[in-house]
């Protein structure tokens, strides 16, 4: 890159990180004055702007979309651990479950007489 073409690369750098932080009618002044002086720097400077508009755009569609998913799975999950799960009167093999008297993240503890010999 040239001497030139560096230091016009600064000046539009310095410049897109100036723009990109004004409201968007005070950006569309400071580019319209910028366009009088040069239009070429102008022109690329909306175009990065654009660019950085889309961009942030998609991320926040991203985000979304995942936030969304994300908050589906969890109400998903939180609605089976609340569910009624408690299996007390049931026989299993020759034990029949007399009550639940604990549950936590990996299981369920019954109490349980043998039905069987």
């Amino acid at each position: 890159m040239s001497e030139d073409a560096a230091a016009r690369w600064q000046r539009i750098a310095a410049l897109f990180d100036e723009l990109v932080e004004l409201d968007d009618a005070v950006r569309q002044q400071r580019l319209k004055a910028l366009a009088a002086e040069s239009p070429d720097v102008a022109a690329e400077l909306s175009r990065m702007l654009a660019a950085d508009l889309q961009a942030a755009a998609t991320l926040d569609a991203d985000w979304r979309a995942a936030m969304q998913a994300t908050s589906q799975i969890g109400a998903e999950a939180l609605a089976l651990s609340e569910a009624p799960s408690d299996r007390s009167g049931e026989t299993i093999d020759e034990y029949r479950l007399l009550r639940r008297v604990g549950r936590g993240g990996m299981g369920e503890v019954y109490l349980a007489e043998r039905t069987g010999g």
